[in-house]
């Protein structure tokens, strides 16, 4: 069998030399006589009939479509329309030789999880650029409705993606691949859009339980003596290493230190992206809490654990509930970073 190699998607229907593995067509039979015979006819005479549009269509031309990045906004108006974009999307093929000039690429993929389609992806053609044998694209925001039947398991998606290190997603439906073509005889085709079927599972990091959250500094530091209630505003670090970015606005968690509860901490507008994320944390040490006192008292003698857990009450985005109740997290606080409340 002849390898696969990485290729642009514009290639899918070239060389006369190069024989088309049979096996990964998962539907049907592959005619690789006729394949051929339609690439030399369309790049050579401009003509393109039906019986070949048919062929293209077939899942398997396409092993693999990576996203490098998937960016989702929850913290829109219809929590179950998220916007959805991708700066880089990368599209693989099987080694056909010839690569006519791809110019844009639009997307209508379907994301199945546990043979559920949680949601749909398309897109309008954008401009798509060669990198090496490779094309790259990338579409701008666009709503991701989520269908009415598949809410729950898009939730349970989320709350898989947030605690583990990786998932596993098929990708189904087509590429819409439109050519700059060099006909040699004849003319040049009317139609220089070609639909491609795509069948294939992919690998998406996850957020793996956002363990990678540090401690940075501490911003102001107040106590309400009337309440018994000290407030910090701290610096924190998260570092992701998911596929995914992710939008959601305020995010609460109980926290509690060696002997139990200490109050609440409140990501604000909680915003990640692969690598380092920024962000915001606001600390309520309740002081009416035993615990609370412990943790204080703990934190003048040495570097103490705050353990975070997803609480009930946020955010408001029934979408991303689920996920956030899932994520438990130990955050190291440096000796006497909370002492001197003003």
């Amino acid at each position: 069998m002849k390898s696969i190699t990485t290729l642009s998607i514009a290639t899918v229907l070239a060389s006369l030399a190069v024989s088309v593995p049979l096996d990964v067509f998962k539907r049907e039979l592959f005619n690789t006589a006729a394949v051929v015979q339609c690439a030399f006819t369309y790049f050579t005479y401009g003509t393109l009939d039906s019986t070949c549009e048919h062929y293209i269509l077939i899942p398997g031309l396409i092993p693999s479509v990576v996203f490098k990045d998937v960016d989702f906004d929850f913290t829109v108006a219809d929590q179950w329309a998220p916007m959805v974009s991708s700066s880089s999307i990368v599209g693989t093929i099987i080694n056909l030789g010839l690569t006519p000039t791809v110019t844009s690429i639009g997307i209508n993929i379907e994301i199945i999880d546990n043979d559920v389609s949680v949601g749909r992806i398309k897109t309008l053609p954008k401009e798509a650029k060669a990198i090496g044998t490779a094309v790259t694209t990338s579409f701008d925001p666009i709503p991701m409705p989520v269908p009415e039947d598949a809410r729950s398991a898009f939730s349970s998606l989320l709350m898989n993606l947030v605690i583990s290190e990786s998932r596993n997603l098929r990708l189904l439906g087509t590429l819409d691949a439109t050519f700059k073509i060099p006909v040699l005889f004849g003319k040049t085709p009317a139609k220089t859009t070609l639909t491609f079927g795509l069948d294939v599972t992919n690998t998406f990091s996850g957020f793996n339980g956002l363990h990678e959250t540090s401690f940075l500094s501490v911003v102001s530091n107040n106590m309400d003596d009337v309440n018994k209630k000290q407030t910090l505003e701290l610096k924190v670090n998260i570092n992701s290493a998911s596929t995914f970015g992710i939008k959601v606005g305020d995010v609460m968690f109980d926290a509690a230190g060696p002997t139990g509860p200490i109050g609440t901490v409140t990501l604000k507008d909680l915003e990640l992206k692969q690598g380092k994320n920024l962000e915001i944390a606001i600390v309520v040490i309740d002081l009416n809490l035993p615990s609370a006192t412990d943790f204080l008292t703990a934190l003048t003698k040495g570097d103490t654990t705050v353990t975070l857990t997803g609480t009930g009450s946020s955010p408001a985005n029934a979408v991303t509930l689920l996920a956030i109740q899932a994520i438990k997290v130990d955050v190291v606080i440096p000796k006497n970073s909370f002492t001197k409340a003003v």
